[in-house]
């Protein structure tokens, strides 16, 4: 049985509903990735420290965003857990859930799957999504976290859209 995104979105939903009523969240702001198809948003105060062809790295004071775009993967649908689970592992991340199928209507087509685990203090969402629209492109993408944070890595998370 497939099992898609509830248990982490509950939590992550949960964590939204108090930003709503608290105002604590940041302002998001768009990108644009033209040649991987794809947008998404991140924080108004994120710094971008490297925005290649091979990769995006962004961060604020409390949350780290990483995407590793592939174009030309051969990750069939049925190893998109078992590519993730090992780059998750391969990045140092510990105390690794039993992961959560990603639910397209719920990530704007997206295709894929998410671990949560930990690095030192922080806490760590991984994702390997597929491109709808071209198969070949694929995203790996890590999300460093402090606690208080959740509600803007939900927004991050849920930004992704392909174009």
């Amino acid at each position: 049985m497939k099992k898609h995104i509830t248990g982490s979105l509950k939590f992550f939903a949960a964590m939204l509903l108090i930003f709503f009523v608290s105002g604590v969240s940041a302002q998001m702001k768009s990108y644009s990735w033209a040649s991987y198809k794809m947008k998404f948003k991140v924080p108004e105060n994120f710094k971008v420290d490297e925005a290649t062809g091979t990769k995006w790295i962004g961060h604020n004071s409390t949350i780290t965003l990483s995407i590793y775009p592939r174009k030309n993967d051969q990750v069939s649908q049925s190893d998109l857990k078992t590519a993730l689970y090992n780059w998750t592992v391969e990045n140092g991340v510990k105390n690794i859930d039993e992961g959560t199928e990603i639910d397209p209507q719920k990530l704007n087509r997206y295709e894929g799957f998410l671990y949560e685990g930990k690095t030192d203090d922080f806490s760590v969402e991984t994702l390997l999504i597929s491109d709808p629209d071209y198969p070949g492109i694929v995203f790996y993408i890590c999300i460093h976290y402090k606690p208080g944070s959740e509600a803007d890595v939900l927004k991050i998370v849920t930004s992704f859209t392909p174009v």
